[in-house]
């Protein structure tokens, strides 16, 4: 027993040495979703070690008598159902082989035995140190239950049957033992390939009965028996190695959508107070001149002699009324704006920042006249069509291109009186890429009429 603990503290400080010389997480790991789907298949192999009446006084790799080694194989599946606990089930099949180990102990024995146990397994790379990743090498402590199912015959050295279960004694075999079996043990892995570790497992079995080697003492120490095993572990399902080896925890990733949602929180009051110094600075400019009647005092007005019935912008400069703009301009770009043989043509499009859904003021102005369109064409009928650039997965792009809708409906009905029966809307994330290089052309929200 001692060297098992000697054996499991050398692995631990390895595992521990090793995770602290690994990179610490800092931000949210797109790879982790929320489906904790990650099975697994494994097959171990090694040797058993026994402890009872007779018992070998050799330790690892455990007591071979007259050429036999006592040798264990251990299928086993099993699923992690988040990344610090999980279930495992396994079969093993076994030999033990062990002799006499007392003074005028003239006894060896051989058992055959199988045994299926039931796991629960505890992370504790994971556990102990949550936020590292990028672990290679992984440590997990298990704990279950089964049933063992055995034969053995024991001999002296001149190879007389002495004591027998599961046989005759004349060495025919009849009905296998069956007892309970309570198991514990720790399970150091490393990682070889995305799907694939390499396992290195001490277990202790510890059973119910004085008759695994046969000989049956009163008021003996019951016999027990443990194993070292080399093995490969094959993972699948959905996301699985991120899971095992790049944990994140739960609370963390809450706070970290929590600070994007305050972010945009922040955003939008910023421009809220921004529109209402606008406001505070207009209505100090009311008992100003204003010449032109613009609503813009002469002392920022860049355009003095505005006719009147003009929208102008804050400068005083006239803004191009768009059916202007379209005679002006119909060698250039036809019909914008109006539906043709060809299909729906197209307004100018506005343009957003990285993760933004704010318009800034230059990209108002496009807000400004296809509002002036619209009231110049009463019954039309416009399509908002949000879009995004190819970074990020689709779920949060489409959630960006669809706050970019909202913006340019809010705008438009907020601030020219239009209704939500006047627009139809879109979002389509990042499936209308313009360029596969220049983003900022795909950060956009397109307008065209649709009836």
């Amino acid at each position: 027993m001692k060297s098992i603990l000697l054996f499991g503290i050398l692995l631990i400080t390895f595992s521990i040495s090793n995770a602290q010389s690994t990179e610490y997480r800092t931000v949210k790991d797109t790879t982790i979703v929320d489906n904790y789907n990650h099975f697994y298949v494994a097959l171990n192999g090694g040797l058993h070690q026994f402890y009872g009446d007779v018992s070998s006084d050799v330790f690892f790799p455990g007591s071979s008598m007259k050429g036999k080694i006592p040798l264990s194989i251990s299928p086993k599946i099993g699923w992690d159902f988040n990344q610090d606990f999980g279930l495992r089930a396994d079969f093993n099949i076994g030999s033990i082989w062990a002799k006499g180990n007392k003074p005028n102990q003239d006894i060896y024995f051989h058992a055959n035995i199988n045994d299926i146990q039931a796991y629960f397994i505890m992370n504790m790379s994971n556990i102990v140190f949550p936020y590292v990743y990028n672990k290679r090498w992984n440590l997990t402590f298990f704990a279950g239950a089964g049933w063992m199912m055995y034969r053995t015959i024991a001999r002296n050295s001149n190879d007389d049957i002495k004591y027998v279960v599961g046989y005759d004694l004349n060495g025919n075999k009849t009905k296998k033992q069956v007892e309970r079996l309570w198991s514990a043990g720790i399970s150091g892995a490393y990682k070889i390939a995305k799907h694939l570790d390499v396992t290195m497992e001490v277990k202790f079995n510890n059973t119910p009965t004085d008759k695994l080697d046969g000989v049956d003492i009163v008021l003996s120490e019951l016999d027990n028996y443990s194993s070292v095993t080399l093995g490969l572990n094959y993972y699948f399902g959905s996301k699985q190695q991120e899971w095992k080896w790049n944990p994140i925890d739960p609370f963390i990733e809450k706070m970290l959508d929590t600070i994007k949602s305050n972010e945009n929180n922040l955003v939008d009051l910023g421009n809220k107070v921004t529109s209402l110094q606008d406001c505070c600075d207009a209505k100090n400019d009311v008992n100003q001149p204003d010449d032109d009647l613009d609503s813009v005092p002469n002392a920022k007005d860049l355009e003095p002699n505005t006719p009147k019935g003009q929208l102008v912008n804050f400068q005083g400069i006239t803004i191009p009324q768009l059916d202007t703009m379209l005679s002006q301009n119909a060698g250039n770009i036809g019909n914008i704006g109006a539906n043709t043989a060809a299909g729906p043509m197209f307004f100018n499009s506005i343009y957003f920042p990285f993760d933004q859904s704010i318009i800034d003021r230059e990209n108002y102005l496009e807000i400004v006249r296809l509002s002036q369109y619209m009231k110049a064409h009463p019954g039309v009928k416009i399509m908002i069509s949000g879009n995004c650039d190819k970074r990020g997965n689709d779920a949060y792009n489409d959630a960006l291109s669809k706050r970019r809708v909202a913006a340019a409906k809010k705008a438009l009905i907020s601030d020219f009186g239009f209704t939500n029966k006047d627009f139809a809307e879109e979002a389509l994330g990042k499936r209308k890429i313009f360029s596969q290089n220049t983003h900022w052309v795909n950060r956009r929200v397109d307008f065209y009429i649709v009836k």
